[in-house]
């Protein structure tokens, strides 16, 4: 959605972590995914004599055995009808014993020949040091509407992922890289910060391995909160965006993606025979 809507910065933070999820699922699918298949072929033809025949209903029988069970029926399946709306009804002119009338719908299968095939491609991978190296925010014009758009590519390699491993096992790293300033890397201002999302790898002054990573939230203020109300939704948001940027840092320490992508297509050919039986103040009317 646009920038301007309020809810603009949580969303574009589901859209970070969606984006990350699907490249990760296209990459373990493409690289180590295992492919099976199902296909399954379902014939029936009822050609008995009777195959136009229904079995009478519960509430048939019912009323053929006689006594008290058809009563204790009809009472059990009044009961699950919502009373406000049978007022409703009758208020506006229904006649009640209309109201309670009640059908009670049987299908038969006649005959049946249906194929279905089942792909599915599953996989089981390690993500541990996967790095966004570039996430590009844009926008997009569909049906007359614009919607933003999050890009991410990301790598892994020997370097992340033997850092990974030593912050997993808190241990000191000798992954080494360029020195860099890490104040060169940062926002120059306040606003410059709502430009960035998700994770960052780089290496500071000495050399040594440093993760940035990003946490967003917004407030869509409400002009009637109390003061007390928008700075705790405030809060609220500040703490969601710091657990977003931690989690990312989890993410790059330990991920394990398992990914199942399944893809059904067939042919159904059925003819089935359907029987609707009315039953009004306790008789069984037409079918």
């Amino acid at each position: 959605d646009s920038a301007a809507n309020p809810h603009y910065g949580t969303q574009l933070a589901l859209a970070y972590e969606r984006a990350v999820f699907d490249m990760q699922a296209d990459y373990i699918l493409s690289t180590y995914g295992r492919l099976t298949t199902q296909t399954i072929l379902m014939r029936f033809e009822d050609q008995s004599s009777n195959k136009d025949v229904f079995d009478p209903v519960e509430l048939e029988a019912a009323l053929k055995a006689g006594g008290g069970r058809l009563e204790a029926l009809i009472d059990k399946a009044l009961t699950l009808l919502d009373k406000k709306l049978d007022n409703a009804l009758v208020e506006e002119g229904v006649p009640a014993e209309d109201v309670k009338k009640m059908t009670v719908e049987q299908k038969k299968t006649l005959f049946k020949d249906n194929l279905s095939k089942s792909v599915t491609k599953s996989a089981y991978q390690n993500m541990q040091g996967l790095v966004p190296v570039q996430t590009r925010i844009f926008s997009q014009t569909a049906n007359g509407k614009k919607a933003m758009l999050v890009a991410v590519i990301a790598v892994q390699s020997e370097k992340t992922r033997q850092f990974a491993q030593d912050i997993a096992r808190k241990r000191p790293t000798l992954v080494k890289g360029d020195p860099k300033v890490l104040k060169d890397l940062l926002p120059a201002n306040e606003k410059g910060y709502l430009n960035e999302v998700g994770l960052r790898f780089t290496y500071d002054e000495a050399g040594r391995p440093m993760l940035l990573s990003y946490g967003r939230a917004s407030v869509p203020m409400d002009p009637s909160w109390s003061a007390s109300r928008a700075i705790r939704a405030k809060q609220t948001a500040q703490d969601i965006a710091q657990a977003m940027a931690e989690a990312n840092i989890v993410a790059f320490m330990n991920n394990n993606i398992r990914i199942s992508e399944n893809t059904e297509m067939g042919d159904v050919n059925e003819d089935l025979a359907r029987q609707v039986t009315e039953i009004e103040n306790g008789k069984v009317g037409q079918s």
